[in-house]
């Protein structure tokens, strides 16, 4: 039960460059008003994301009201796997900036709940704003905005595998993309 709050920073390394990196089942934690720098990259290695979860479960966390700049992603939070999703996941008014492929991706998650970012890049290279891959049942993806500028391909809003049961439908709504 960690919260972060109210700080800025930064990584160094161009390799190797998580500013935070969460694993081994970390639960129950936010991130409040932080500015996450990592290095601008060319670059699709998931080493150089910003914020970093993969291939585990680190349920409950809250983010919001962060701003994620540079790296190969911005954001790039993932569970285990498609039988064992994470949950309670909110994302919710955050800026990620001048990524080079992922803005925010979202994988093997069970109802995560993802609103009012903005997410931004002039990346050259093909990318996607907001990609949820797995994220299954009461998913909430709502009024998030999207801005791309710059050439290569782009994908605003990438929703992969996300299924849901009766009761449990999901909802992507009000949700802006412009691609310029």
């Amino acid at each position: 039960h960690i919260t972060m709050k109210n700080m800025t920073i930064r990584a160094l390394n161009a390799s190797y460059s998580h500013v935070i990196e969460v694993e081994g089942g970390a639960e129950y934690n936010t991130l409040d008003n932080l500015i996450l720098e990592g290095q601008p990259s060319t670059s699709t290695s998931t080493n150089r994301a910003v914020l970093y979860s993969s291939d585990d479960e680190d349920n409950y966390w809250t983010v919001k009201n962060c701003r994620f700049l540079n790296g190969s992603s911005a954001v790039y939070w993932e569970g285990s796997s498609t039988s064992s999703l994470e949950s309670g996941t909110v994302f919710e008014n955050n800026i990620a900036e001048n990524f080079y492929y992922y803005g925010m991706r979202f994988a093997y998650q069970n109802a995560p709940y993802v609103k009012g970012n903005e997410i931004k890049s002039n990346t050259t290279y093909t990318s996607y704003g907001l990609y949820m891959y797995y994220c299954d049942n009461a998913m909430r993806v709502l009024g998030n905005s999207i801005f791309y500028n710059g050439s290569g391909s782009k994908y605003g809003l990438r929703l992969y595998y996300c299924d849901a049961s009766t009761g449990a439908e999901g909802i992507t709504a009000n949700n802006f993309v412009t691609i310029d």
